[in-house]
């Protein structure tokens, strides 16, 4: 069977789906109510739909009596759509009071998965994702640090949450195992979910950098690669500590291996200019 879900071009942009079988053609599966609660005020819903093989899942954005977007969720048995975001003010959101954006959908190992953009506070949009169990008909989050009591600035799965927001989420499954791609500080992140996160792209990019004398100039950033430090003529060794968003990437200073998170070795210095390069796994110089 195949579903397909749109929007009407009306003032609320009602959510419809249809399915097409071989034996029936096409039929409405939203029949004369749409999936949308209709608290919306026009904006564009971005649904996206998944199947576990008995039932259809269908998420969607929607704004609430509130003017928040909230991410909306229901389950469609063949015959019937029931909600299963709680059907009040509020939807799937960390905290309903942030803006959400919704990304993608996807089932596997027998768990619905939701990801999503959201705020948090800061300037800062969160990577957000959350399981559904069919067999409960509960929702949990799946994100590093969604975990808190939601009042704060809660962090989701950004790379640097106190830096860059992320978007354009996509949830995707491979040999029985979950992918989530997203873009954040111009990038394209990738993390594999197995109980945990793991980073498989960008996983050398360097976190923090620190000199045991003097002060980085400018302030360290991920996207600054080159930095002036001033120390006084007495001071005769420095070491650097290289830190990267993946700890078992392969860091060098002054082409010696060195742990992350760890100093290097005492390099030498002349009264002059002294070059120290920082060589990260991906060739990320610093």
């Amino acid at each position: 069977m195949l579903y397909i879900a749109y929007e009407e071009s009306n003032p609320q942009k009602d959510i419809r789906v249809k399915k097409y079988t071989e034996a029936s053609g096409i039929s409405d599966a939203t029949s004369d109510v749409p999936l949308n609660y209709g608290t919306g005020t026009g904006s564009d819903h971005h649904v996206k739909l998944v199947s576990d093989n008995i039932n259809l899942y269908a998420v969607w954005n929607e704004k609430n009596a509130d003017g928040k977007t909230q991410v909306r969720a229901k389950r469609y048995d063949g015959t019937n759509w029931t909600s299963i975001d709680g059907g009040g003010n509020t939807g799937l959101n960390y905290n309903p009071m942030q803006n959400a954006n919704i990304s993608s959908i996807s089932y596997n190992n027998g768990k619905v998965y939701v990801s999503w953009s959201e705020g948090n506070g800061t300037p800062f949009e969160q990577m957000r994702i959350k399981r559904f169990d069919p067999v409960t008909s509960t929702w949990s989050f799946a994100d590093d640090n969604a975990l808190s009591d939601g009042s704060g600035f809660s962090y989701g799965l950004n790379i640097y949450p106190e830096e860059y927001g992320a978007y354009q989420s996509y949830t995707t499954v491979y040999n029985n195992e979950l992918y989530l791609f997203w873009k954040e500080n111009n990038k394209l992140y990738v993390k594999k979910y197995d109980s945990d996160w793991n980073i498989l792209d960008n996983a050398a990019d360097l976190s923090n950098l620190q000199v045991n004398n003097g002060s980085l100039y400018p302030a360290f950033s991920p996207n600054i690669k080159n930095y002036v430090v001033l120390v006084n003529n007495d001071i005769t060794e420095v070491t650097v500590t290289p830190t990267v968003v993946e700890p078992n990437a392969t860091i060098t200073v002054n082409g010696i291996n060195v742990s992350s998170g760890e100093p290097s070795q005492n390099i030498s210095l002349e009264v002059s200019s002294n070059d120290v390069v920082t060589c990260s796994g991906s060739g990320f110089n610093q």
